[in-house]
């Protein structure tokens, strides 16, 4: 469990950490040709082209920000003397975690969906901070919690594990997105299929999923490109910045549900 917070103090990137990757921050993507930004940008769009003529679209291109609006997010990811983000605590149980203040966000998911990888691409700009996963699912849902991020592997699909957290956060009535990993390792035809079924699901099966997925790569290079509409969404929703309170990971587990 990984709990963050904004701090008033700036903290140095620990020694031995590996240096920013040159496109981690967005204003070195910006300078890549268009085709190409775009492709790393907004995935989702470009997996669209693929559909047959005629198909529906507009679950592809609900949340479409403007360039502006990802660097306005990029910036609360970003660590400085002026607003630094700091490490509060892991904990392995809810009741050992600190009292919450702020809104929180949790990320949730089957084991090496890649949870950690993802937080770490959201706060690539923020070295400092060291990222945990908690092995133990949910016991408790908080009062605090706005939103869940609920991941999913783009190779394989929704999985029975899947289909449990999405019937527990129905259940409790708690606003999801669902972020589909892994994009690159899956084939084209493969990963529209898969993403067209996570879909109708969502649309036929859910009331509190937002209707558009997120899509991340697996590489590295990709995912820290991939993540900054996530940012945005995650800042911005409802103009609450959730980014400001706690960040939970847990794996998804069956038999403790």
């Amino acid at each position: 469990m990984l709990l963050l917070r904004a701090a008033r103090s700036w903290a140095r990137a620990p020694q031995g950490r590996s240096p920013l990757h040159p496109l981690a921050a967005l204003s070195q993507v910006l300078k890549l040709e268009r085709s190409r930004r775009d492709g790393v940008v907004f995935p989702l769009r470009r997996l669209a082209r693929n559909l047959v003529p005629g198909a529906e679209e507009a679950t592809f291109a609900l949340f479409q920000p403007e360039l502006s609006a990802l660097q306005r997010a990029e910036a609360l990811f970003t660590s400085g003397r002026g607003h630094a983000i700091d490490y509060v605590s892991s904990a392995e149980r809810m009741e050992h975690a600190p009292l919450p203040a702020l809104p929180e966000v949790c990320f949730i998911g089957r084991s090496n969906v890649g949870k950690s990888s993802l937080i770490r691409a959201l706060f690539a700009l923020a070295p400092e901070v060291e990222v945990r996963v908690s092995k133990t699912p949910f016991a408790s849902i908080s009062d605090s919690l706005k939103r869940t991020f609920l991941l999913v592997d783009g190779v394989v699909g929704i999985q029975s594990t899947d289909l449990i957290a999405v019937e527990m956060l129905e259940e409790f009535g708690i606003p999801y997105v669902m972020v589909v990993t892994k994009i690159d390792r899956a084939s084209k035809g493969l990963l529209l299929k898969n993403v067209l079924k996570i879909q109708e699901f969502g649309k036929e099966k859910t009331q509190g999923c937002f209707p558009q997925l997120f899509l991340v790569r697996f590489s590295v290079i990709a995912r820290l490109t991939c993540v900054h509409q996530l940012s945005l969404f995650l800042v911005d929703t409802e103009k609450e910045t959730y980014f400001m309170g706690s960040v939970f990971l847990l794996d998804v587990g069956l038999k403790q549900w």
